[in-house]
Formats: structure tokens, sequence, C-alpha cells
């Protein structure tokens, strides 16, 4: 057997070894130099980043529902809900009327076109004001950090967020005979 064969056979249980380990390449023996290289690799999570939201509900009132923040001689009601966002990070929440008249802001309206405006504050339950509708406008939007949101909806027994909706002052303080209805929207995205 030749010397050079030898050092071939030899270095097939290495070139295998090498072969095994992925794409990593050992050195080497040199007296000068030994140059060995690897492939760093990472990963996607194994799901995407997802926002959800959840525990929503209806919200009626009559002339003895209050809301939990907000005048306490006008009808009203509050509702927690929870933001998920599976990356903890910065969540928008846009909320929006879809019976805004403009100058006359947000309002519940019945059958005959009648309405009894309306306000909404979003917080969160320690009472941190997130925002709150405006007259001028059909929705507004507010911007949850990652300590606004939970990642899981295991975590969402509670609620992170709560909107509070009462008509406004200069409503009748005894709704009338009627029955009002507006739809409000909400909409996650993550930012």
């Amino acid at each position: 057997m030749s010397h050079r064969f030898s050092r071939v056979v030899m270095c097939l249980p290495m070139l295998a070894a090498a072969m095994h380990a992925g794409a990593a390449t050992q050195g080497t023996p040199s007296s000068t130099s030994s140059t060995g290289s690897f492939v760093f690799t990472a990963n996607a999570p194994a799901t995407p980043r997802l926002v959800q939201v959840l525990n929503i509900s209806d919200i009626t009132v009559d002339n003895s529902s209050r809301a939990l923040k907000g005048p306490s001689n006008v009808p009203g009601g509050t509702m927690s809900f929870c933001v998920v966002d599976t990356y903890v990070g910065t969540v928008g929440l846009s909320i929006s009327s879809t019976n805004y008249t403009g100058a006359n802001g947000w309002n519940v309206r019945a059958s005959d076109g009648s309405r009894l405006e309306y306000d909404v504050l979003a917080e969160t339950p320690s009472e941190t004001t997130l925002g709150a509708s405006s007259p001028s406008a059909a929705s507004f939007a507010v911007s949850m950090g990652p300590s606004r949101v939970v990642g899981d909806s295991s975590q969402c027994s509670t609620g992170n967020i709560r909107l509070h909706l009462n008509l406004k002052a200069t409503m009748p303080t005894s709704l009338p005979a009627k029955s009002y209805t507006d739809t409000v929207t909400l909409v996650a995205t993550p930012q």
C-alpha cells in the first residue's frame, strides 16, 4: 500500500465525522495555521406573531345602569376585555363607532332615527387612561406597550383593558322607552 493511499484511508473516518456533524469543518493539523468553519442558524419561532381581542361582551344599559367610571347621573356600562400578543410587544388598538355623526360624536340610535350621544373611555384596570372618544373622529387609537398586553389567552381572566361607555351628561338621565344601538369595533394590530 502506498504512503499516499494510506493517508486517504486514514482521512476517510475524519471526513465522515465532519460530514455527519453537519456543515461544520474541522481544522487540519498544520505548523502554520488551521482553519475550521461552522454554520450558525437561527430558526424562526414555531408560530408567527399573533394578536387577538378576547372576552368581548355586549353592553346593555337601562335607567339604573352606571359605568364604573364617569358621571353618576347618566346611564352607562363598563366592559373588561383582553388584548393578547404572542410576542408580548406593542399593540395598537383602534376603537370605532358605526354611528359617528361628526359634531354630534358617537351615539346610539333608535329605529325612528332618534339618537343619544355617548362618551367612551379606554383605560387599564389600574385606571391609567389609554384614550377617549372625541366628537371630531369616528375612531380613536391607543398604543399598548408590552406591559399592557398578555402573551397567552390563559392570562385573560379579568381582562387587561376596560371600556367605560356613558351617555353624555346633556342627555336625559332617564332613557326614553326605545331601544338604541350602536356597534363599536375593536381592531388590534401588532406594531
